[in-house]
């Protein structure tokens, strides 16, 4: 029997420089998230870091 609540869902370990060098890329370039290449890690985990980095903080 699987328990009842909600199922966490972390990131597999993933190389957070390769998300940055990812993120910067497509900010370069302008192009989208289906744009990545093989070398960068799957777009969905770097959307992710990406609009967790660009939330504001508490003190702005």
């Amino acid at each position: 029997m699987r328990a009842r609540g909600r199922v966490s869902r972390s990131h597999p370990t993933v190389d957070l420089f390769e998300v940055l060098c990812a993120a910067l890329y497509l900010l370069k370039s302008s192009g989208q998230r289906r744009m990545l290449t093989g070398g960068f890690p799957k777009r969905g985990i770097v959307h992710s870091y990406f609009t967790q980095w660009s939330e504001p903080d508490r003190d702005g």
